[in-house]
């Protein structure tokens, strides 16, 4: 209980300007408060009230967490049973226990993999990403093989 606090705590200088951006995007009723989820307060995007560029933005993400704010692209059928929510609760986690180091370090990460492995996918080869889809019990694929079978595949249609 304690641990569970003092990481709302560590966590709150990234939770508290992802609420107020949250509470504005409600107002707005370009989100749809869900509930919570574990740790994490969870909303959906509102793809019938929106504006188009809102909408846009969703269009290569089925998630985003900051602190402890989760915005999903989609309404879960089951708020208890989401993968994608399973997923954005352990970056949630994450940023309890890291707090405001946690974007610096994800960055540097992504640099570094970017920088070093030239071929591999910066984003998708970073370890938060790697032990949050671990979490969820999604696909991992370390070696970006999916990407590089659809790069020859392209090749070959040439």
């Amino acid at each position: 209980m304690i641990w569970r606090v003092l990481g709302y705590v560590w966590a709150a200088p990234l939770t508290a300007p992802a609420l107020i951006v949250a509470m504005f995007f409600t107002l707005f009723r370009w989100v749809k408060w869900i509930g919570r989820g574990d740790a994490a307060f969870v909303w959906a995007v509102n793809r019938k009230r929106a504006p188009q560029r809102f909408v846009r933005l969703w269009n290569h993400k089925s998630g985003m967490s900051v602190g402890q704010v989760v915005i999903l692209k989609n309404i879960p059928d089951n708020i208890n049973d989401s993968t994608r929510l399973a997923h954005e609760c352990e970056h949630v986690r994450q940023q309890m226990i890291l707090g405001v180091f946690y974007p610096v370090l994800y960055v540097l990460f992504w640099v570094v993999i970017k920088v070093v492995c030239v071929h591999a996918q910066a984003r998708y080869s970073n370890p938060f990403e790697l032990e949050a889809r671990r979490a969820a019990g999604q696909y991992i694929d370390m070696e970006g093989l999916h990407a590089k079978l659809l790069f020859l595949s392209k090749k070959r249609q040439r």
